[in-house]
């Protein structure tokens, strides 16, 4: 059974929390926050596990560069959707001690937020260490 409550979305990964779920979460709180103020905000969060710590904390850093209701701000969306994906999936084969899927759900994640940063589409602190920016 999927749960929605102040401590997230519950349920079983892959099964109940699905892709397309957060798809429609993540999509329907833009729109909400986009028809609400001219200046939307929108917060990340994880767990306190330490998995897939480096990729989150990239999601964090990222910010749009690109105007929401273009083909750019939409390539944006699309990209930290599937950075967002690759990192649930990380997590849940880390869960099930598949340590080197884990890995390459966590690199793949990373080299799409990356991606999109280098293409201009988030921008980044100038001091971070997070992306390859120079």
């Amino acid at each position: 059974m999927t749960r929605f409550g102040t401590a997230g979305i519950r349920g079983s990964v892959h099964t109940e929390v699905t892709p397309s779920l957060a798809l429609g979460v993540g999509r329907a709180t833009a729109t909400q926050a986009r028809e609400t103020t001219d200046t939307p905000t929108v917060v990340v969060g994880r767990d306190g596990r330490t998995t897939g710590s480096a990729l989150a904390d990239a999601l964090a850093a990222a910010e749009v560069a690109v105007p929401a209701a273009t083909p750019l701000g939409r390539a944006a969306d699309e990209v930290a959707e599937m950075a967002t994906s690759y990192l649930e999936d990380g997590r849940h084969f880390r869960e099930h001690d598949d340590p080197v899927n884990a890995l390459a759900a966590f690199s793949y994640g990373y080299g799409w937020l990356d991606a999109g940063v280098r293409l201009g589409l988030f921008e980044v602190p100038a001091d971070t260490e997070l992306f390859t920016i120079e």
